[in-house]
Protein backbone atom coordinates (compact mmCIF):
# COMPACT_ATOMS: atom_id res chain seq x y z
CA UNK A 1 0.00 0.00 0.00
CA UNK A 2 1.26 3.14 -0.82
CA UNK A 3 1.98 5.87 2.09
CA UNK A 4 -0.98 7.92 1.24
CA UNK A 5 -3.18 5.15 1.43
CA UNK A 6 -1.84 4.44 4.57
CA UNK A 7 -2.50 7.85 5.49
CA UNK A 8 -5.92 8.13 4.59
CA UNK A 9 -6.45 4.59 6.31
CA UNK A 10 -5.11 5.95 9.49
CA UNK A 11 -7.20 9.55 9.36
CA UNK A 12 -10.38 7.41 8.71
CA UNK A 13 -9.73 5.50 11.97
CA UNK A 14 -8.24 8.42 14.02
CA UNK A 15 -9.97 10.93 16.30
CA UNK A 16 -9.06 13.99 15.54
CA UNK A 17 -7.87 15.71 11.74
CA UNK A 18 -3.73 16.74 11.84
CA UNK A 19 -2.61 16.93 8.17
CA UNK A 20 0.70 17.96 8.85
CA UNK A 21 1.31 15.57 11.52
CA UNK A 22 -0.31 12.78 9.76
CA UNK A 23 1.70 13.78 6.19
CA UNK A 24 5.08 14.09 8.64
CA UNK A 25 4.37 10.11 9.90
CA UNK A 26 3.44 8.53 6.68
CA UNK A 27 6.38 10.65 4.98
CA UNK A 28 3.66 12.02 2.57
CA UNK A 29 2.94 15.27 0.65
CA UNK A 30 0.58 17.06 3.10
CA UNK A 31 -1.36 18.90 0.23
CA UNK A 32 -2.48 15.75 -1.36
CA UNK A 33 -3.27 14.06 1.70
CA UNK A 34 -5.45 16.92 2.39
CA UNK A 35 -7.12 17.58 -1.02
CA UNK A 36 -7.22 13.50 -1.09
CA UNK A 37 -8.83 13.17 2.29
CA UNK A 38 -11.75 16.26 1.83
CA UNK A 39 -12.62 14.53 -2.00
CA UNK A 40 -11.08 17.49 -3.95
CA UNK A 41 -8.31 14.94 -5.55
CA UNK A 42 -8.74 11.36 -7.35
CA UNK A 43 -5.82 8.72 -6.78
CA UNK A 44 -4.16 8.76 -10.39
CA UNK A 45 -5.35 5.26 -11.05
CA UNK A 46 -9.14 6.06 -10.08
CA UNK A 47 -8.60 9.26 -12.22
CA UNK A 48 -7.07 7.20 -15.21
CA UNK A 49 -9.51 4.81 -15.03
CA UNK A 50 -12.00 7.29 -15.58
CA UNK A 51 -10.69 9.12 -18.18
CA UNK A 52 -9.84 5.50 -19.93
CA UNK A 53 -13.55 4.88 -19.37
CA UNK A 54 -14.84 7.74 -21.40
CA UNK A 55 -16.91 5.43 -23.45
CA UNK A 56 -18.43 2.03 -22.43
CA UNK A 57 -17.04 -0.91 -23.63
CA UNK A 58 -19.86 -0.90 -26.23
CA UNK A 59 -19.47 2.15 -27.06
CA UNK A 60 -15.72 1.75 -28.09
CA UNK A 61 -16.48 -1.28 -29.94
CA UNK A 62 -18.91 0.89 -32.33
CA UNK A 63 -16.37 3.06 -32.86
CA UNK A 64 -14.04 0.61 -33.89
CA UNK A 65 -16.58 -0.81 -36.11
CA UNK A 66 -16.99 2.82 -37.52
CA UNK A 67 -13.83 2.94 -38.52
CA UNK A 68 -13.46 -0.35 -39.97
CA UNK A 69 -15.96 1.29 -42.30
CA UNK A 70 -14.16 4.55 -43.37
CA UNK A 71 -11.06 2.56 -43.86
CA UNK A 72 -13.13 0.46 -46.36
CA UNK A 73 -14.13 3.47 -47.60
CA UNK A 74 -10.28 4.64 -48.44
CA UNK A 75 -11.46 7.39 -45.92
CA UNK A 76 -9.34 6.17 -42.58
CA UNK A 77 -9.78 9.06 -40.07
CA UNK A 78 -7.53 10.97 -38.43
CA UNK A 79 -6.77 11.06 -34.70
CA UNK A 80 -8.91 14.74 -34.07
CA UNK A 81 -11.69 13.31 -36.13
CA UNK A 82 -11.82 10.01 -33.65
CA UNK A 83 -11.70 12.15 -30.75
CA UNK A 84 -14.44 14.19 -32.18
CA UNK A 85 -16.29 10.96 -32.46
CA UNK A 86 -15.71 10.14 -28.63
CA UNK A 87 -17.13 13.49 -27.91
CA UNK A 88 -20.04 12.89 -29.87
CA UNK A 89 -21.16 9.61 -28.28
CA UNK A 90 -19.82 10.48 -24.81
CA UNK A 91 -21.30 14.13 -24.57
CA UNK A 92 -18.45 15.00 -22.44
CA UNK A 93 -15.31 16.17 -23.50
CA UNK A 94 -12.20 13.76 -23.97
CA UNK A 95 -8.14 14.59 -23.47
CA UNK A 96 -6.58 15.15 -26.88
CA UNK A 97 -4.43 11.94 -25.94
CA UNK A 98 -7.47 9.90 -25.13
CA UNK A 99 -7.31 8.61 -29.40
CA UNK A 100 -3.98 6.90 -28.63
CA UNK A 101 -4.86 5.23 -25.50
CA UNK A 102 -8.06 4.30 -27.59
CA UNK A 103 -5.78 2.52 -30.65
CA UNK A 104 -3.74 1.15 -28.11
CA UNK A 105 -6.89 -0.59 -26.10
CA UNK A 106 -7.92 -1.92 -29.34
CA UNK A 107 -4.56 -2.59 -31.15
CA UNK A 108 -5.66 -6.11 -32.57
CA UNK A 109 -8.16 -4.24 -34.60
CA UNK A 110 -6.84 -0.90 -35.58
CA UNK A 111 -3.48 0.64 -35.99
CA UNK A 112 -2.41 4.03 -36.54
CA UNK A 113 0.14 5.45 -39.33
CA UNK A 114 0.86 8.16 -41.98
CA UNK A 115 -0.80 8.00 -44.92
CA UNK A 116 -0.49 10.32 -48.24
CA UNK A 117 -3.59 11.80 -49.93
CA UNK A 118 -4.74 9.92 -52.22
CA UNK A 119 -7.13 11.41 -55.05
CA UNK A 120 -10.51 10.71 -55.16
CA UNK A 121 -10.70 9.81 -58.80
CA UNK A 122 -7.82 7.21 -58.54
CA UNK A 123 -9.57 5.80 -56.10
CA UNK A 124 -12.86 4.98 -58.05
CA UNK A 125 -10.48 3.69 -60.64
CA UNK A 126 -8.34 1.12 -58.61
CA UNK A 127 -9.91 -2.23 -59.16
CA UNK A 128 -8.30 -5.84 -61.39
CA UNK A 129 -10.58 -5.31 -63.96
CA UNK A 130 -9.59 -1.97 -65.03
CA UNK A 131 -6.15 -2.56 -64.75
CA UNK A 132 -6.56 -5.48 -67.05
CA UNK A 133 -8.28 -3.50 -69.60
CA UNK A 134 -5.78 -0.64 -69.35
CA UNK A 135 -2.65 -2.92 -70.00
CA UNK A 136 -4.52 -4.95 -72.74
CA UNK A 137 -4.94 -1.40 -74.59
CA UNK A 138 -1.43 -0.76 -73.50
CA UNK A 139 -0.12 -4.12 -75.21
CA UNK A 140 -2.40 -3.85 -78.34
CA UNK A 141 -0.97 -0.32 -79.18
CA UNK A 142 2.47 -1.81 -78.59
CA UNK A 143 2.17 -4.75 -80.94
CA UNK A 144 -0.21 -2.80 -83.45
CA UNK A 145 2.75 0.10 -84.19
CA UNK A 146 5.77 -2.01 -83.15
CA UNK A 147 6.68 1.05 -80.57
CA UNK A 148 10.31 0.46 -78.72
CA UNK A 149 10.93 1.31 -75.49
CA UNK A 150 12.71 4.46 -76.19
CA UNK A 151 10.05 5.75 -77.92
CA UNK A 152 7.17 5.05 -75.08
CA UNK A 153 6.35 7.68 -72.90
CA UNK A 154 3.93 8.70 -69.87
CA UNK A 155 2.90 12.57 -69.13
CA UNK A 156 0.70 13.17 -66.36
CA UNK A 157 0.42 16.54 -64.18
CA UNK A 158 0.04 17.71 -60.75
CA UNK A 159 -1.60 20.54 -59.23
CA UNK A 160 -0.26 22.43 -56.03
CA UNK A 161 -2.78 23.91 -53.89
CA UNK A 162 -1.35 26.17 -51.28
CA UNK A 163 -1.93 25.06 -47.84
CA UNK A 164 -3.57 21.31 -48.55
CA UNK A 165 -1.29 19.27 -46.12
CA UNK A 166 -1.08 15.74 -48.20
CA UNK A 167 0.28 13.62 -45.20
CA UNK A 168 -1.54 12.92 -42.20
CA UNK A 169 -1.81 10.72 -39.60
CA UNK A 170 -4.86 8.35 -39.76
CA UNK A 171 -6.35 5.20 -38.14
CA UNK A 172 -7.13 2.27 -40.00
CA UNK A 173 -8.82 -1.17 -39.84
CA UNK A 174 -6.13 -3.42 -39.38
CA UNK A 175 -7.86 -6.48 -41.74
CA UNK A 176 -8.45 -4.18 -44.16
CA UNK A 177 -4.72 -2.94 -44.69
CA UNK A 178 -4.26 -7.04 -44.37
CA UNK A 179 -5.98 -7.73 -47.72
CA UNK A 180 -4.76 -4.99 -49.71
CA UNK A 181 -8.40 -2.82 -49.28
CA UNK A 182 -6.82 0.15 -47.62
CA UNK A 183 -5.91 2.55 -50.67
CA UNK A 184 -5.11 5.58 -48.44
CA UNK A 185 -6.60 8.85 -47.27
CA UNK A 186 -9.35 10.74 -49.66
CA UNK A 187 -9.01 13.89 -50.58
CA UNK A 188 -9.58 16.88 -53.32
CA UNK A 189 -7.72 15.89 -57.02
CA UNK A 190 -8.76 19.65 -57.87
CA UNK A 191 -5.70 21.17 -59.08
CA UNK A 192 -5.01 24.52 -59.03
CA UNK A 193 -2.54 27.62 -58.31
CA UNK A 194 0.66 25.84 -59.70
CA UNK A 195 0.25 23.12 -61.75
CA UNK A 196 3.52 20.83 -62.86
CA UNK A 197 3.24 18.53 -65.89
CA UNK A 198 6.16 15.61 -66.43
CA UNK A 199 6.63 13.21 -69.03
CA UNK A 200 9.39 10.27 -68.57
CA UNK A 201 9.97 7.70 -71.14
CA UNK A 202 10.36 3.54 -70.58
CA UNK A 203 14.04 3.77 -71.00
CA UNK A 204 14.16 5.89 -67.74
CA UNK A 205 14.87 9.26 -69.54
CA UNK A 206 12.44 12.47 -68.79
CA UNK A 207 11.62 15.54 -70.33
CA UNK A 208 12.08 19.24 -69.34
CA UNK A 209 9.36 19.71 -66.64
CA UNK A 210 6.39 22.43 -67.83
CA UNK A 211 4.68 24.87 -65.27
CA UNK A 212 2.05 26.35 -64.90
CA UNK A 213 1.52 29.47 -62.84
CA UNK A 214 -1.76 31.38 -62.12
CA UNK A 215 -1.90 34.77 -63.53
CA UNK A 216 -2.90 36.70 -67.07
CA UNK A 217 -2.39 34.85 -69.95
CA UNK A 218 1.48 35.15 -71.53
CA UNK A 219 2.52 36.89 -68.52
CA UNK A 220 5.41 34.91 -66.57
CA UNK A 221 6.60 36.62 -63.92
CA UNK A 222 10.56 37.47 -63.08
CA UNK A 223 10.22 37.15 -59.65
CA UNK A 224 8.81 33.45 -60.63
CA UNK A 225 11.78 32.14 -61.49
CA UNK A 226 14.45 33.67 -59.60
CA UNK A 227 15.77 30.29 -58.71
CA UNK A 228 15.77 28.69 -61.99
CA UNK A 229 19.45 28.60 -63.36
CA UNK A 230 18.90 28.18 -67.31
CA UNK A 231 22.39 27.70 -68.13
CA UNK A 232 22.21 24.65 -66.29
CA UNK A 233 18.65 23.70 -65.66
CA UNK A 234 15.66 23.13 -68.43
CA UNK A 235 12.40 23.57 -67.90
CA UNK A 236 9.42 25.71 -69.69
CA UNK A 237 7.25 28.11 -67.66
CA UNK A 238 3.21 29.19 -69.17
CA UNK A 239 0.75 31.07 -67.60
CA UNK A 240 -3.45 30.96 -67.12
CA UNK A 241 -6.10 32.33 -65.18
CA UNK A 242 -6.59 29.20 -63.18
CA UNK A 243 -3.05 28.11 -62.87
CA UNK A 244 -4.47 24.75 -64.91
CA UNK A 245 -3.94 23.09 -67.83
CA UNK A 246 -6.45 23.81 -70.75
CA UNK A 247 -6.86 23.01 -74.49
CA UNK A 248 -4.34 25.67 -75.77
CA UNK A 249 -1.45 24.56 -73.22
CA UNK A 250 -1.61 21.25 -73.74
CA UNK A 251 -0.67 21.82 -77.56
CA UNK A 252 1.86 24.27 -76.56
CA UNK A 253 3.21 20.97 -74.46
CA UNK A 254 2.67 18.77 -77.33
CA UNK A 255 4.77 20.61 -79.79
CA UNK A 256 7.09 22.71 -78.20
CA UNK A 257 7.99 19.77 -75.23
CA UNK A 258 7.10 16.88 -76.40
CA UNK A 259 7.44 16.33 -80.28
CA UNK A 260 10.49 18.94 -79.73
CA UNK A 261 12.46 16.36 -77.51
CA UNK A 262 11.40 12.65 -78.46
CA UNK A 263 11.98 13.15 -82.53
CA UNK A 264 15.14 12.76 -82.77
CA UNK A 265 14.87 9.10 -80.68
CA UNK A 266 12.28 8.31 -83.59
CA UNK A 267 14.50 8.53 -86.02
CA UNK A 268 13.13 11.88 -86.47
CA UNK A 269 9.69 11.11 -86.45
CA UNK A 270 9.92 8.39 -88.61
CA UNK A 271 9.23 5.63 -85.95
CA UNK A 272 5.94 5.60 -83.46
CA UNK A 273 6.09 7.78 -80.20
CA UNK A 274 3.33 6.12 -77.59
CA UNK A 275 2.15 8.73 -75.70
CA UNK A 276 0.06 7.36 -72.67
CA UNK A 277 -2.14 10.27 -70.44
CA UNK A 278 -4.63 10.41 -67.85
CA UNK A 279 -8.58 11.79 -69.44
CA UNK A 280 -8.24 15.19 -68.18
CA UNK A 281 -10.09 16.98 -71.27
CA UNK A 282 -6.82 19.73 -71.81
CA UNK A 283 -4.91 15.38 -72.75
CA UNK A 284 -7.92 14.73 -75.03
CA UNK A 285 -7.42 17.86 -76.54
CA UNK A 286 -4.27 17.08 -77.68
CA UNK A 287 -5.29 14.61 -80.39
CA UNK A 288 -6.44 17.12 -83.22
CA UNK A 289 -3.00 18.05 -82.76
CA UNK A 290 -1.71 14.93 -83.11
CA UNK A 291 -2.67 14.64 -86.69
CA UNK A 292 -2.49 18.29 -87.83
CA UNK A 293 1.55 18.73 -86.87
CA UNK A 294 2.92 16.07 -85.91
CA UNK A 295 2.20 13.82 -88.86
CA UNK A 296 1.02 10.19 -88.94
CA UNK A 297 3.86 8.68 -87.29
CA UNK A 298 2.83 9.15 -83.18
CA UNK A 299 0.37 7.31 -81.25
CA UNK A 300 -1.35 9.75 -78.69
CA UNK A 301 -3.22 7.45 -76.43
Amino acid sequence: MAAIDKALEFLKTSGSINYAATAKKFECDETTLRRRHQGKQRARRDADSLYKSRLSKQQEQDLVTYIRKLSLRGIPPTLSMIRNFAQDIAKIEVGKNWPYSFVQRHRNEIDCTWFDGFDIARRRADNASRYRAYFDLIREKIDKYDILPQNTYNMDEKGFLLGVINRTKRVFDVNAKRQGKLLGASQDGNRSWITFLACICQDMTSLPPFLIYQGKPGQVQDTWLTDFDPEHQSAFFSTSETGWTSHELGKEWLIGVFDRFTKAKARNGRDYRLLITDGHSSHQGCRQINQIRLGRKSELN
